[in-house]
């Protein structure tokens, strides 16, 4: 499995286009919440508006129940692990990352 972990996200200005999120493989780079039960609120959210993201074959694969991880005391981070090594996530430098809507 691979595990892709939540590096930004962003609400569209126009309701219909949702949520844009952001990804990488490297805990160290992912986004982090102060608390436990932020990154649960977000997880909650994503599980009602699943994230739509492509294999390398260009699959579709729809994530939704993302697990959460303690990276440092008061530093959570959610990722989601997937049976494949996504289209985008093949990073080419550390500066590379995935995106999914």
């Amino acid at each position: 499995m691979f595990k892709l972990y939540i590096k930004g996200f962003m609400t569209h200005k126009e309701p219909e286009k949702g949520m844009e999120y952001w990804f990488c493989s490297d805990a160290a780079n992912a986004h982090c919440w102060e608390a436990k039960d932020e990154a649960e609120s977000v997880g909650v959210n994503i599980k009602r508006h699943p994230i739509q993201i492509s294999s390398s074959q260009g699959t579709p694969y729809s994530c939704s129940d993302f697990k959460i991880e303690k990276r440092a005391p008061n530093e959570f981070v959610l990722f989601y692990e997937v049976p494949f090594i996504p289209a985008d996530a093949t990073p080419k430098s550390e500066e590379d990352e995935s995106i999914a809507s």
